[in-house]
């Protein structure tokens, strides 16, 4: 049963639509793993910028090389369904009844995802910011540690009492206790 041409045009379109849904979704799941580099890398910084700690710094770098190596892996899944959309597009109109979506393994498409513009102008700054998180924790913690008292609340007080305080203290020192009074009297 042959299809009329009205027919397979929408079939081809129906099939270009569903591989750029997947496109589309591949597209999500990168912009996704992005979004949350930059929440965990807010997390960690802020919380390593109150702690000094050089081991959050690589905690972070070691989250944002697993998130790049996931939107690595779905940025090629992404190159390599664009190229299946532009093979499907480039058909003849008789293998339009064709609605298979399986995109074909290209051995470079793994290095374009790595070496696009979209990974590297994100996750570039993002392991540099890194490294600066730990570089600044191992300087911290390479200072000497100061000896510090605790903080203790102090009560302030006007100069004017610390002089009636000081004058009472002066006064009951120069007068000679009982014991004492009684010392000097036994004195021959």
């Amino acid at each position: 049963m042959e299809l009329k041409e009205e027919s397979l045009v929408t079939l081809r379109v129906a099939h270009l639509s569903m591989i750029q849904g997947v496109i589309a979704r591949m597209s999500g799941f990168s912009a996704s793993a992005k979004t949350f580099t930059i929440t965990i890398l807010a997390g960690l910084a802020a919380i390593s910028l109150q702690t000094d700690a050089a081991q959050l710094g690589v905690i972070a770098m070691i989250a944002a090389l697993t998130l790049f190596l996931v939107d690595t892996y779905y940025m090629t899944l992404e190159v390599r369904f664009r190229s299946f959309y532009d093979d499907v597009a480039a058909r003849d109109l008789d293998h339009a009844t064709n609605l298979a979506i399986a995109p074909s393994v290209n051995r470079g498409d793994t290095m374009k995802a790595i070496n696009s513009k979209s990974n590297w102008l994100f996750y570039g700054p993002v392991l540099v910011a890194c490294i600066v998180f730990i570089w600044y924790g191992l300087v911290d913690e390479r200072k000497p540690q100061q000896l510090t008292r605790p903080d203790t609340p102090r009560v302030e007080r006007s100069a004017e009492a610390g002089y009636a305080t000081a004058g009472k203290r002066s006064e009951r020192s120069a007068q000679p206790t009982a014991a004492a009074q009684g010392d000097i009297r036994r004195l021959p």
